[in-house]
């Protein structure tokens, strides 16, 4: 069965030992496998304190990364490069200490709204960023994943395609597609050509709704999603992502536009998004000859 992770802003406003904590918990009480810490402040993650944790629930820790402006590795400024490099290299280190799993993320350019397009410099400083850095990260035991976002959020690498062309340019085995239903609603035009397309480095597949809330309440079409899944027999990690204004911290709620409060009862909404995964996915598994999830019988959703 694949792995099932979800992210620790389901809960917390931010990161911190209080919260992160919070967090760790909340998501081993509502059964997932991993959870997702963020390491936008390297200085609020102590592996030292947090492994012990992590392992007294039983869930196994993945880490998201995103570059802003002054850190952007597409930029054509070298000291902004270098920046970029530096911080990127700093959250390998930070995943390693803790055990994780895998980095994923924006950290082949900054997080943000770009108001020109990618120079071909910039390209090129990306790529050889990335590939320096899935050397350590392959070193670390654990490979990287660059979410593919929307053209609100990176100038970039807004489809699948695009990821695809970028991660080939390294030359690296370490790097893989981590593709997120919300993102690719607003730029895929056919999920299933994409999922298809990115199917041998597919190494994350994330679940959100279009208004970031509770699935199946939006207009993603899910359905779609965990057929094309199945059809390629993907047996890498799952995850469920879900955003909220007045759950995420200011600065958080500003970065995403997160200006409607989504929910009231996080654990409910976490419950509720695993039961939902579980049940879209064995249906998809099934209709394409596949084994179903086992634990399925044991799925009630609303």
């Amino acid at each position: 069965m694949n792995t099932l992770g979800v992210h620790s802003h389901v809960w917390a406003s931010q990161w911190n030992d209080e919260e992160g904590r919070r967090a760790i918990a909340a998501a081993a009480a509502a059964a997932f496998d991993q959870v997702v810490i963020p390491l936008r402040d390297l200085s609020v993650v102590n592996p030292d304190r947090l492994r012990p944790i992590l392992e007294e629930n039983r869930i196994a820790p993945v880490n998201g990364l995103a570059l802003d402006l002054g850190t952007d590795i597409s930029s054509d400024d070298p000291e902004t490069v270098a920046r970029g490099e530096t911080l990127i290299m700093d959250a390998i280190s930070v995943a390693r200490d803790l055990g994780s799993r895998r980095l994923g993320g924006v950290y082949y350019s900054a997080l943000a709204k770009h108001l020109r397009l990618p120079t071909e410099a910039g390209r090129r400083h990306s790529i050889e960023v990335l590939a320096r850095a899935a050397e350590k990260a392959k070193a670390a035991g654990f490979p990287l994943a660059l979410e593919v976002v929307n053209r609100y959020e990176t100038n970039l690498l807004t489809t699948g395609e695009q990821a695809m062309t970028h991660i080939a340019a390294t030359g690296s085995d370490n790097i893989f597609v981590h593709l997120d239903t919300y993102h690719m609603n607003i730029e895929e035009t056919d999920f299933g050509r994409v999922i298809e397309l990115c199917a041998d480095k597919l190494g994350y597949f994330e679940i959100g709704e279009s208004h970031r809330g509770r699935l199946g309440t939006g207009n993603v079409d899910f359905r779609a999603a965990f057929r094309a899944l199945a059809r390629i027999d993907y047996t890498g990690p799952l995850g469920f992502e879900a955003f909220s204004g007045g759950i995420a911290g200011a600065g958080l709620a500003a970065g995403m536009a997160l200006w409607r409060r989504m929910w009231e009862d996080s654990d409910e909404l976490a419950r509720h998004g695993r039961e939902f995964i579980l049940r879209e996915w064995d249906a998809a598994r099934r209709a394409f000859g596949l084994d179903g999830i086992e634990s399925v019988s044991d799925v009630k959703v609303n």
